[in-house]
């Protein structure tokens, strides 16, 4: 795989017949769009004992969830896929400028005492996730794959 001049966390497959993927890492979790032969050789790993969540597959009747987001085949016409972070935006909060409070992070730990400054960088931490994995240019590479011939295969 080829790591992306854009993004360090975006890999690609080196042309090699058939086989054809991509994967994107975010922290501990790892996101893949792979054609059957890609799937196939992913499960190698799986022999290899590598951990790893089961594999899902996104369908228009399977959503996926990923980091706390859901990710959706939005418009079989199209060929779209949506990526909805509704809890992450749930999450933000004002920052209390007059003393510190107690703040609740996305996966439900509780910091105590917290000051407005550590307020606003977690604030603005979020935030800045939520703009990151919402930016326009993402959300047109699936249609640019699938207009490079990219069909992908329901597997069975």
């Amino acid at each position: 795989m080829q790591q992306s001049t854009y993004d360090p966390c975006l890999l690609t497959t080196v042309k090699r017949g058939d086989c054809f993927g991509i994967v994107g890492l975010q922290t501990d979790d790892t996101l893949t769009l792979g054609n059957l032969p890609f799937a196939d050789k992913e499960e190698e790993l799986q022999k290899a004992k590598f951990l790893a969540k089961p594999r899902e597959q996104l369908t228009h009747t399977h959503p996926i969830k990923f980091n706390g987001g859901m990710i959706k085949l939005a418009d079989p016409e199209a060929n779209t896929i949506s990526l909805t972070q509704e809890r992450q935006c749930q999450d933000l909060q004002p920052v209390n400028v007059k003393q510190p409070t107690d703040i609740t992070s996305s996966r439900g730990v509780i910091r105590n005492i917290v000051t407005p400054k550590d307020q606003y960088v977690a604030q603005r931490a979020k935030g800045a996730y939520i703009a990151t994995i919402c930016q326009p240019i993402i959300r047109q590479q699936p249609r640019s794959l699938i207009a490079n011939g990219f069909r992908g295969k329901e597997r069975t």
